[in-house]
């Protein structure tokens, strides 16, 4: 019995030994990505770079070492003009890894990426092919605002997001969602400058309605 307990230990050692190994070699290859984005951003070629570090997110098991290439990667892609996919990665971010210190600074960055495609930034559909202008991405606009202010529904630019977001959801024929966004806040924001502009919005919704025959009287 004796003999077979020294087995199984000098076995357990062994596959310890060899998994300690294995992560490290995963750890090294994030890193090593990590310098050649690094090296990629100073020549001025952001987008590869943060592929690169995309890379050294998917290859390290170290959970700092992830956190660091993610948010590398969304700072290049941010370099290359590429908001949609920096937003995605804040997105990435915020989900894995909710009790970073930074999410409050990324939520505010969320919000403000909504804002620019609410006033007309789009990504280019294909990087190969960025500079034909009418190849890009649809509007994401609606779609951030929601995803932000679900995590961050009292940031310091809710009020003007929702007021935004209320407006793109009316023109989608969305008016119920567009008409709860207004009174969430006239609820909750009632002494900021988006409150007026809601209230007068809710009241041209409820006016439209009516008129359509489908509101409230």
């Amino acid at each position: 019995m004796g003999i077979w307990n020294w087995i199984l230990s000098r076995a357990g050692l062994a596959i310890a030994l060899c998994s300690g190994v294995l992560l490290c070699a995963d750890d090294a290859e994030a890193r090593k990505k990590a310098e050649e984005a690094a090296e990629k951003l100073r020549k001025g070629d952001a987008f590869a770079a943060a592929q690169l570090y995309e890379e050294a997110d998917r290859c390290a098991d170290d959970e700092q070492l992830k956190i660091n290439s993610l948010r590398a990667a969304a700072e290049a892609y941010r370099k290359a003009g590429l908001l949609g996919k920096e937003f995605d990665l804040l997105e990435q971010l915020q989900k894995r890894y909710p009790g970073q210190s930074s999410f409050a600074a990324d939520s505010d960055r969320a919000l403000k990426i909504a804002d620019a495609w609410y006033e007309g930034h789009r990504d280019p559909e294909f990087w190969a092919l960025r500079w034909i202008p009418w190849l890009n991405s649809p509007d994401r606009s609606a779609e951030m605002y929601q995803k932000a202010l679900a995590k961050a529904p009292f940031a310091k630019g809710a009020p003007g997001a929702r007021l935004r977001l209320a407006y793109l959801l009316d023109d989608e024929g969305k008016h119920k969602e567009a008409e709860e966004q207004l009174r969430i806040i006239l609820k909750e924001f009632p002494e900021s400058e988006a409150c007026r502009y809601a209230m007068l919005g809710l009241g041209e919704m409820l006016y439209e309605r009516a008129k359509r025959g489908d509101g409230d009287g």
